[in-house]
């Protein structure tokens, strides 16, 4: 549970790394030498919002890691989802695509060990 005790989850309960994997699973392939995509997503990729149908969810987790960690989440958490999981249910609200919710998670992780390393976290 979060820092703050209060029962909501954020991203830094648990790993980043399901997220960072999960998001970049249904971004636009790159080939060598490319920049990292910042939008879009590939075709029949869940819509990001779709963390918060747990029909959605459930099919997802079986093949992808950031719905897997979500479906953790549904699995300890009860509620809405917006309540509990505040920070995902923002992040899942970027209409630019999978590519740029990768982008969001991995600048989040660099930040937060950049902190942890420098001693400011």
């Amino acid at each position: 549970m979060s820092q703050q005790g209060h029962g909501v989850w954020g991203l830094d309960d648990h790993s980043f790394v399901p997220y960072i994997f999960g998001s970049s699973q249904y971004c636009p392939a790159i080939a060598a030498g490319e920049p990292m995509p910042t939008e879009g997503y590939l075709p029949n990729s869940p819509d990001p919002g779709d963390i918060a149908k747990k029909l959605i969810v459930d099919r997802e987790r079986k093949h992808n890691m950031y719905f897997s960690a979500v479906g953790f989440i549904n699995d300890v958490k009860t509620g809405p989802f917006w309540e509990h999981s505040p920070i995902l249910f923002d992040i899942s609200g970027v209409r630019s695509g999978w590519g740029k919710i990768n982008k969001v998670c991995l600048s989040q992780r660099l930040l937060t060990d950049g902190a942890n390393h420098f001693g400011r976290a």
